[in-house]
């Protein structure tokens, strides 16, 4: 599901940057942390 979601993401910065999470320890935290950040939260 994060995954189909990063592939919405038409800011490709951004994009790269979820996808780069996904791969870490602590990915869901770090992927909430930039959501947030980049006030995409809701998205």
């Amino acid at each position: 599901m994060i995954q189909d979601f990063t592939e919405t993401i038409e800011d490709t910065r951004l994009q790269n940057q979820l996808y780069i999470t996904l791969n870490d320890n602590g990915a869901f935290r770090k992927f909430k942390d930039i959501c947030i950040n980049f006030d995409i939260i809701d998205d």
